[in-house]
């Protein structure tokens, strides 16, 4: 059975965000990317995705709800301290730090082609048990 052409291009999709995060992370000096930590072609950056990684139990969209970064939105440090505050007060997590959250910046991907200038988050949660 011949599968749909949406679940093919989200496949790929899925699988450029993955290499883009790999050579994000072996480029960038340590584990972590902060808008002030690397040399960027651009003075403004989109929020392309965010992705989160721990939550077993815990589903995307109340960890959404508590974050200040959004999709389609500028990137900013601000943001990103004001996330990690929220999400610190929510009560059922592990305590997140700088470390947990993952900028990858990138610039002209065919996958977007109206955007210049883009950033994946990814923040890495863990859930009190």
């Amino acid at each position: 059975m011949r599968q749909p052409r949406s679940r093919t291009i989200q496949g790929s999709l899925v699988l450029s965000l993955a290499a883009l995060f790999l050579a994000s992370y072996v480029r960038a000096s340590g584990s972590q990317a902060g808008p002030q930590s690397e040399s960027r072609d651009c003075d403004r950056y989109l929020v392309r995705r965010i992705e989160f990684n721990g939550n077993a139990h815990t589903g995307d969209r109340p960890i959404r709800r508590r974050i200040a970064l959004s999709e389609g939105r500028s990137l900013s440090e601000r943001d990103i301290e004001k996330t990690i505050k929220n999400l610190n007060r929510w009560g059922r997590l592990e305590r997140i730090t700088r470390e947990d959250v993952i900028v990858a910046f990138s610039t002209d991907d065919p996958e977007t082609p109206s955007w210049h200038c883009f950033a994946d988050v990814r923040i890495h949660v863990r859930e009190k048990r």
